[in-house]
């Protein structure tokens, strides 16, 4: 997957989210919306499995899709960072298989940013030549 097929993609995730937003704004279109807002999280990290071939998860409390302002490596690679960081915090706070679970998911998100930045230096040496 080329650098712009993958901020092709994230831009995708990013507007279908941003075509929802307005549920947001109404106590019935809430519950909605952080439906939407899950599959978006879900979406991105299949999109950095398909990128890095790190399988990662978006689990609850870890990636806030919301946080991404514009489609770009530097942001995919920021919101791995932070997914990374929180699942850590969310282990500390857990106890047996559960905290194992959060441990895993904070080691993919870390390899998977590190991957990133590889994969962007990488592809665009590719596409200059």
């Amino acid at each position: 997957m080329t650098t712009r097929e993958f901020i092709a993609e994230m831009s995708s995730i990013m507007r279908l989210l941003r075509e929802h937003a307005f549920l947001a704004y109404s106590e019935t279109g809430i519950n909605e919306y952080e439906r939407k807002a899950r599959e978006c999280e879900n979406l991105f990290a299949e999109l950095v499995c398909r990128k890095t071939g790190i399988t990662v998860r978006a689990l609850e409390g870890t990636l806030r899709i919301e946080e991404l302002k514009n489609p770009s490596v530097a942001g995919a690679i920021s919101a791995a960072k932070k997914a990374s960081r929180r699942a850590k915090e969310k282990a500390d706070g857990l106890n047996g298989p559960q905290s194992d679970t959060y441990r895993e998911c904070c080691a993919q998100w870390g390899r998977a940013a590190e991957l990133l930045g590889q994969g962007a230096v990488k592809s665009s040496e590719e596409e200059r030549e």
